[in-house]
């Protein structure tokens, strides 16, 4: 069985791109800055960066639980033949 190659991509130039995207850009509407509660502004895009005022969780976390290894002590491993490595 043979399968034909599909390239989807296609490679642009900057100018080209951009072209391409304000194209497709509606300008017709405001572009101006308006405040509203959180609720109404799904599907928005906000004029400024937002911060929070707290961090969630308060204190310094890792986005995973892991322990660092290096490489050498991993050499082998599988899914299939898994190695125990002690702490």
């Amino acid at each position: 069985m043979t399968h034909n190659r599909h390239i989807y991509l296609q490679m642009k130039s900057v100018e080209e791109a951009r072209r391409l995207f304000f194209s497709r850009v509606s300008w017709d509407e405001s572009v101006g800055e308006e405040t509203l509660p959180v609720s109404a502004a799904v599907g928005r895009i906000t004029a400024q960066p937002v911060f929070a005022r707290f961090s969630a969780p308060t204190f310094h976390a890792a986005a995973m639980d892991g322990i660092a290894v290096t490489a050498d002590r991993t050499f082998g491993t599988t899914v299939d033949k898994p190695k125990r490595l002690e702490v």
